[in-house]
Order: C-alpha cells, then sequence, then structure tokens
C-alpha cells in the first residue's frame, strides 16, 4: 500500500478483513514519527537478504532486513495496527557508463508474524 494508507483507521479496517491479514504499508517519506522510529532500529546487527541484477548497463543490489516489532522494547505500540515487523530495503543502483551511484532506503510495516513471513 502506499504511505496514505499508513493511518491507523485505515489499517485497522483492513486488518478486519478476513483476507486482509498480511498487510504490508510502504514508508518512504511519512508519516515522519513511524519513519524517525524505524531510522532509529540498530539494523546493523540483522543480517540482510541480498539480491543482485546487472542488466541495461547497470548492476542493481538490494539489501532487506526485517525486524521482529512485538519485543518488549516496543512496549506495544506495535500491536496498535496489527504491525508484527518492519522491514527495510536498500537500493544501491551502479550506472556502469556514467559511473555513478544511487542509493534509496525504504521502510516497510506488515501484520504478518515473523514465522509466517520469510525473504526467500
Amino acid at each position: 500500500m502506499d504511505v496514505l494508507l499508513v493511518q491507523w483507521e485505515t489499517v485497522q479496517a483492513l486488518l478486519d478483513k478476513d483476507q486482509a491479514h498480511n498487510v504490508c504499508t510502504a514508508m518512504k517519506g511519512k508519516p515522519v514519527t513511524i519513519r524517525v522510529n524505524l531510522e532509529a532500529i540498530d539494523w546493523s546487527g540483522v543480517l540482510p537478504y541480498e539480491t543482485v541484477d546487472k542488466r541495461h548497463s547497470r548492476i542493481e543490489t538490494r539489501h532487506c532486513r526485517m525486524v521482529d516489532i512485538l519485543r518488549a522494547e516496543w512496549d506495544g505500540q506495535a500491536q496498535l495496527c496489527g504491525r508484527h515487523q518492519t522491514i527495510r530495503t536498500e537500493h544501491e543502483c551502479d550506472e556502469v557508463k556514467t559511473k555513478t551511484t544511487t542509493c534509496e532506503i525504504f521502510y516497510a510495516l506488515t501484520s504478518s508474524p515473523p514465522a509466517t513471513l520469510a525473504l526467500v
């Protein structure tokens, strides 16, 4: 879902539907409070799942990490909207011809418990 649908009421309405128990919400820039909290997580100790694509004169590398946010340090905040995990994806693109590199970081929240969502 787009960042607009991060709103609690929207997420809760989707979770109330039987088919929507695995809601995933992209976190690119807003809401700022949630993004700041996600950036504050110590992601360095989380092993990434990595993919590399080489095509069209570029090399795209993605590092994806997942954290269980039902742990005690989140103090129940994650349960507010049925959030169980957060995902951080780094997307790095190396342009071979121009020798330039860009990097974007995206965050997502999902209601899928850690046992049901795998990065394989």
